[in-house]
């Protein structure tokens, strides 16, 4: 995993990772912007997209809006489509008309089938991998992707409860085979949230308790923000939902860490 749980949870942009070894790179613009707004290399960025297949793509390739607004949700990102006016064609015009009012949001746009990211006057996507200034860098690229004709555009921001790195996702372990050892391997990853879990052997439909001990300590340590009790009794009833709260508990702390009194 390239991205460390506590270095995510507001959304901005970043150049694109493609990581250190040729299995940590997909060349795709759409798992570059997610590599953009998450800090994931490609390759992670591609494996969130083909999470949501029943039956896995070999490899993730060019991207439909589908791909994409899973993709987003995956990684706690909201997106809100804008109507493009009539008289805007060009991706060019558009960064014309709304040069002034863009300020520092971030714009996930589809321009002659191509992804890319605006925020202000910074340009990113998978082609100039780094951000590029478009007011003080002149690059051929960026100048070529001006002129082309404008299809989508959507306003991107955090959701309520931040952007996050579905984490489970990159849980390594020999056999992928059985949930109970993504758990435990779940445990291991995130020593500092002291994951935990008891079986209740006496129930027929086998209710498991799940909790979080770092969790609980800031809980009771700040009463205002009493959700992790209030929202969850955390009771569920299949390994699968072990590692759903697992997910939902690296969420949380995320919000909430600086509250950590340690």
């Amino acid at each position: 995993m390239s991205v460390n749980i506590n270095d995510v949870g507001t959304l901005k942009i970043r150049p694109v990772n493609h990581g250190t070894k040729k299995s940590d790179k997909n060349g795709y613009c759409g798992p570059s912007v997610i590599s953009i707004l998450t800090g994931m290399t490609t390759a992670e960025s591609a494996k969130v997209i083909n999470s949501f297949y029943v039956k896995r793509k070999r490899y993730i390739k060019a991207t439909n809006i589908w791909e994409m607004s899973n993709g987003f949700f995956a990684c706690g990102i909201d997106m809100a489509k804008i109507k493009i006016p009539k008289h805007i064609k060009t991706l060019d015009k558009w960064l014309d008309d709304t040069e002034y009012s863009r300020k520092d949001n971030i714009y996930l746009v589809a321009s002659s089938h191509h992804w890319l990211i605006i925020q202000g006057n910074n340009y990113v996507c998978g082609m100039t991998k780094n951000i590029i200034n478009m007011k003080t860098s002149e690059n051929t690229f960026v100048n070529k992707m001006r002129r082309t004709n404008l299809q989508e555009i959507y306003l991107l921001k955090s959701s309520s409860k931040g952007v996050k790195i579905p984490a489970h996702l990159f849980i390594k372990n020999k056999d992928k085979i059985k949930p109970y050892n993504k758990v435990k391997a779940f445990q291991k990853k995130y020593p500092e949230l002291k994951l935990s879990y008891e079986i209740d052997t006496s129930d027929p439909e086998k209710i498991y308790y799940v909790g979080s001990e770092t969790l609980e300590k800031i809980a009771d340590n700040n009463p205002q923000i009493d959700d992790y009790r209030d929202e969850r009794y955390h009771i569920v009833y299949s390994w699968d939902e072990v590692l759903e709260e697992f997910d939902f508990f690296i969420d949380y702390y995320i919000k909430h860490k600086h509250l950590e009194v340690k």
